[in-house]
């Protein structure tokens, strides 16, 4: 299938360019002392760099990008307040399209690209916004939104199953995304060939909205794994922190995570197999003994530094802490309650720090002001936020389990 050139992230490509103008390339070895490291935060406080990075932008995708990405939000805006009556529109939240709609994505020039479906009804409902919408390009598509969310609902379903229910060419699949600028659902196969094509439209799901390709590059397909990183297309979670369990020729190494995104013991994942699991008590985590072929490190996923395999035993309010997780990403804040329940679980640890649904398991780190340079500890990982009546995340309320716990619970030690 031809793919079309699609409008790169603009926040990767500013966190991209920022590193690349500055210079700045953090080390291990350049990070003997905490406060030696420059946050990605700070880089933006930077007027130079900032213009720097816009005449990037500019130079890169033309003199108009940043006026019609203006107008393309404002379009979208206008568009989702035609659908408003089609629920889901509280909070911010996009509103459920309706099914004459395929989807909607900014071009590179950054125009809004509205997608119809061909020989659809309904489409009346949007012709004044057409009339009066500023630069909308209307590309027509064979598929709804609807229908390529309701393909991958069959596939999360089954990403989530028991062994016993889930068909077994199932693991043989890498990653899976929905490819709006396409109009399709992608599925990358570890092996990909016609024969593996066909048991998956046999046994899991047969769509012409589907298309397969080969599995290269895997977002988890890394040799290295990171405190931190994104695993949301695994489990629907974040790596947590680095442990070993077990003593002599029997010990095992691999990573922390949440027991609450859907892991079971014995669990296979492309990177591991899930050898411990507990969600009671005052622990809410996962242990993944990884395979023989991947590295462990302790550094942040995003770079931004380094960890140290220090656990606290105790939190007070008013304690500077952070996390990086694979929704959010990295962000600090303050322990605000010492011992709170939390999705199930007791002797928790809030913060005014900022979460969302897929940084669960994601690494927490407590900045201990002791035996200076300020050092990061291992604090815990990411276990809840709070929501709303709505079932939406009220920002700046993470929970986090404590690391110490999860340690003893489990028989794992920090290395």
């Amino acid at each position: 299938m031809k793919t079309k050139k699609r409008l790169s992230a603009l926040f990767a490509i500013l966190l991209v360019v920022a590193f690349a103008v500055s210079g700045t390339v953090i080390t291990n070895t350049q990070v003997s002392a905490f406060d030696d490291i420059i946050l990605v935060e700070d880089l933006f406080q930077d007027a130079e760099l900032m213009e720097a990075i816009t005449n990037d932008i500019a130079l890169r995708y033309g003199e108009d990008i940043w006026s019609n990405l203006a107008q393309a939000h404002e379009n979208r805006d206008q568009l989702f307040s035609v659908f408003a009556g089609n629920s889901r529109n509280q909070d911010g939240e996009e509103p459920n399209y309706p099914d004459f709609i395929g989807g909607i994505y900014f071009n590179d020039p950054g125009n809004m690209v509205l997608q119809i479906v061909n020989n659809s009804s309904g489409r009346s409902s949007i012709n004044d916004f057409l009339r009066e919408a500023e630069n909308v390009i209307v590309e027509y598509v064979d598929f709804s939104q609807n229908e390529l969310n309701a393909i991958l609902d069959v596939l999360d379903s089954y990403r989530f199953a028991i062994d016993d229910v889930r068909p077994e060419v199932f693991n043989n699949i890498d990653w899976y995304a929905l490819d709006t600028i396409n109009n399709r659902v992608e599925v990358h196969l570890r092996v990909y060939n016609e024969r593996e094509i066909a048991r998956f439209r046999d046994t899991v799901l047969d769509s012409p909205a589907i298309y397969f390709v080969e599995s290269v590059s895997s977002p988890v397909a890394a040799t290295t794994l990171f405190a931190g990183q994104d695993m949301r297309h695994v489990f629907g979670g974040s790596l947590g922190y680095r442990v070993e369990r077990g003593s002599g020729c029997n010990t095992v190494q691999g990573f922390v995570t949440t027991g609450h995104a859907g892991l079971r013991v014995g669990q296979t994942l492309p990177f591991g197999t899930v050898r411990w699991w507990q969600w009671s008590g005052q622990v809410d985590a996962a242990f993944i003994e990884t395979n023989s072929n991947v590295n462990l490190s302790n550094t942040l996923a995003n770079n931004a530094g380094w960890i140290v395999t220090n656990v606290p035993t105790s939190f007070a309010v008013g304690d500077i802490v952070a996390k990086l997780g694979g929704t959010t990403g990295y962000t600090t804040g303050r322990v605000t309650r010492a011992n709170v329940e939390g999705a199930g679980v007791t002797g928790q640890v809030q913060t005014d720090v900022n979460a969302d649904f897929g940084d669960s398991g994601g690494i927490v780190i407590a900045f201990v002001p002791r035996d200076p340079p300020r050092q990061p500890w291992t604090a815990g990982i990411v276990q809840a936020v709070h929501v709303n009546h709505n079932g939406h995340t009220i920002p700046n309320t993470m929970i986090f389990c404590r690391a110490d716990r999860i340690n003893a619970a489990g028989g794992l030690t920090r290395f």
